[in-house]
């Protein structure tokens, strides 16, 4: 009888062990399955971010020009990492700082549509240039007959967030850099607008004639 007992109590101890090791299991496996999912929403997440910032353009540098009527409206370019050239307008919003320019820019450059301006070799080499200009000083001439102003800026982002470094202006007050970076970054971009502007003049002359073209033939 007391082996009877014996046995009973030792099933129903094996029984409250099996039990217990499997409320634990089943624990531990809802505890791995949860950070497993938890870690893929993280992954995910990550991976997302890391997309949207992949596919958000650099700004490098950003040339604006101000007009003042009836407050100072502002228009300009920017342009990016791979030498993507931005046009942008704000003539309708008035009195904005060149910062808020910026972060108005950032904001939209995703629906604005580059076009080629510099070459990627070129502006790698323009990047390390901007990043290495530190306490930049200018030679400053005064011109009192410029109604607009014109500013060039190359932008250095430290901490994800970019800081303005000017690398000349023109106007009622002209300020040309002294720093070597910043005089030949200058050089450079004049140098490829002016190269624009004939391409486009060149544009404009052909189409030009090609219309008086097909009205003598007409």
């Amino acid at each position: 009888m007391n082996k009877m007992k014996q046995l009973i109590f030792v099933t129903i101890g094996f029984i409250v062990a099996a039990l217990v090791i499997g409320g634990t299991l089943m624990s531990v496996q809802t505890d791995i399955k949860n950070q497993v999912e938890s870690g893929k929403n993280n992954s995910s997440q990550s991976a997302s971010d890391d997309s949207d910032e992949d596919t958000a353009p650099e700004i490098v540098f950003i040339k604006i020009i101000d007009k003042y009527n009836r407050g100072k409206r502002s228009g300009g370019y920017v342009i990016d990492r791979s030498g993507l050239r931005y046009d942008f307008d704000f003539s309708g919003k008035t009195s904005l700082t060149h910062e808020e320019i910026l972060a108005e820019v950032e904001k939209k450059i995703k629906d604005l549509n580059g076009e080629a301006f510099v070459s990627e070799n070129d502006m790698s080499t323009l990047y390390d240039m901007v990043n290495k200009i530190k306490d930049i000083e200018f030679s400053i001439e005064e011109n009192v007959y410029a109604e607009d102003a014109t500013t060039l800026y190359g932008v250095v982002y430290k901490n994800n967030k970019p800081n303005l470094i000017k690398i000349y202006s023109s106007g009622s007050v002209n300020e040309s850099p002294l720093d070597y970076n910043a005089k030949s970054i200058r050089k450079f971009i004049v140098s490829r607008e002016r190269d624009a502007e004939n391409k486009t003049e060149s544009s404009g002359n052909v189409s030009v004639q090609q219309s008086e073209l097909s009205e003598v033939s007409e």
